[in-house]
């Protein structure tokens, strides 16, 4: 793709592409170039670009290893990352039928346009991801990226020292009819564990448990890929960092590359 590559009738002047990556918050500009030079980066339909191109935002597509992302300048200013401590009692979505209290009724208004990247169910606290960025909520909730969820569970009793090997082992779950497991379990305390999941089956982590003879008395998630929960109080919401977002990007990434090569 040409440098100076015109646009016929745009009055907005080019821009080069490793800024525009930079600008949206995907990455640095040192990350961009080294995106690009590695041919990760293709505009429009055409070969991978290179270092020094520039692009129109208003009209080109840009794409990162294969994924689309948005290339309005404005929507990409606009885009908002949100972390959000989870009450119980609440449920992750929009609008309820049964005219339960639902997330947005606990959002303050800069959330209001914001999706979760994924489900707590309503008897579930902990961290929620909240973004106007459909493409990076895409990622953080597709088993492909294999974002790692972390929780800490407590059961209605003690439990054995051999539980965490079996969520280790995996549980067959229907009707996905597939074996649903834990990344990581550690036993915390006589009636907690820690398990980390890459998957996200509905309701997993108490369906598993139940398929073991146990319930789940308690449920927080405390991190998302390296975003944590920390001291973010209930009900709270903080904006995530730039650090926190590239991180999570980063992490999007290091999944996806080896399918590529």
């Amino acid at each position: 793709m040409p440098a100076d590559r015109k646009i016929p009738g745009s009055q907005a002047p080019a821009i080069r592409l490793n800024k525009w990556l930079a600008d949206t918050g995907v990455c640095s500009r040192r990350e961009a170039d080294a995106w690009i030079s590695a041919g990760r980066v293709r505009v429009n339909d055409g070969l991978p670009a290179a270092l020094g191109d520039k692009i129109h935002p208003a009209v080109d597509r840009v794409f990162v290893d294969g994924a689309l992302l948005a290339t309005d300048a404005a929507s990409a200013v606009a885009r908002t990352y949100w972390a959000f401590h989870k009450p119980l009692g609440v449920v992750t979505t929009r609008r309820d039928e049964r005219d339960r209290r639902t997330i947005y009724d606990c959002l303050p208004p800069e959330c209001q346009d914001c999706d979760p990247a994924g489900r707590l169910d309503r008897q579930s606290s902990g961290l929620l991801i909240l973004s106007n960025d459909g493409d990076f909520i895409y990622r953080l909730t597709h088993p492909r990226f294999h974002v790692e969820k972390q929780y800490r569970v407590t059961f209605d009793r003690a439990v054995p020292s051999d539980l965490a090997v079996l969520f280790r082992q995996g549980v067959p779950l229907a009707p996905e009819g597939r074996l649903a497991r834990a990344e990581r379990a550690e036993r915390l305390g006589p009636d907690t564990l820690a398990l980390t999941l890459v998957t996200g089956y509905n309701r997993q982590i108490r369906r598993m448990a139940q398929a073991l003879g146990y319930n789940v008395a308690a449920l927080k998630r405390v991190a998302v890929g390296p975003v944590k929960l920390g001291a973010l109080a209930t009900g709270d919401v903080r904006a995530l960092s730039r650090q926190e977002v590239q991180r999570l990007q980063k992490a999007f990434q290091a999944v996806q590359k080896p399918s590529q090569a």
